[in-house]
């Protein structure tokens, strides 16, 4: 039973794995496809230069995000009020700020796009469509195809227990059945009396 609910936790283990990982695979070869979006570098590029800044209030509660379990994302609700009118959004950090303030960057044309870290978002924006991405992409694909054949071999090492279990009581209820009417046939041919066997002693004189 508990090798059982341990096989199917592996088995799901491994799904999990195998859809993460073939997003991440589907991510990375599409930013190698797609390249880089001009418009998006544009606007951080400008955010930098002019420096259009807004003190921004964070929502109390936050979603956690885990990358390869090394790198840890935090997504908050913001909101701020720029020349008489509010914006908000969600805004992704990759550490958890100290107060329920935070410094974005915004674009002066339009202020409900902002960034929290514009310096980095350009980096990672003009790497899509480099080499990288594409190796990255196969080398998910490749993990995402193995999580894929360990977990068809651990369904088919479930199912093989279980046909083996089935197989098991159906040969021990036959191996009864067989046994049951051997035995009554020998309790009956021991009761039977010996009919054909004559005694002398009847036809002696008493």
């Amino acid at each position: 039973m508990f090798e059982k609910l341990f096989l199917v936790r592996r088995f799901l283990f491994k799904v999990l794995f195998v859809i993460l990982t073939s997003v991440l695979a589907t991510t990375c070869v599409g930013d190698y496809i797609n390249g880089s979006d001009q418009k998006k570098v544009d606007n951080l590029k400008q955010m930098i230069n002019e420096q259009t800044t807004v003190t921004a209030e964070l929502s109390d509660h936050y979603e956690v995000t885990k990358v390869l379990k090394t790198v840890t994302l935090y997504k908050f609700s913001y909101s701020f009020n720029l020349y008489g009118k509010d914006y908000n959004g969600k805004i992704t950090t990759r550490g958890l700020p100290n107060t329920n303030k935070l410094t974005l960057y915004y674009l002066s044309s339009d202020p409900s796009i902002v960034s929290a870290d514009p310096f980095e978002d350009l980096k990672a924006e003009e790497k899509k469509g480099s080499v990288i991405d594409l190796l990255f992409g196969l080398l998910w694909a490749v993990l995402a195809i193995l999580f894929s054949i360990s977990a068809i071999n651990i369904f088919k090492r479930e199912r093989s227990d279980e046909s083996a279990e089935v197989e098991s009581m159906a040969s021990s209820k036959v191996g009864i059945g067989v046994e049951e009417p051997v035995e009554s046939a020998r309790e009956e041919k021991n009761a039977e009396p010996d009919i054909d066997k004559e005694d002398p002693s009847r036809f002696m004189p008493h």
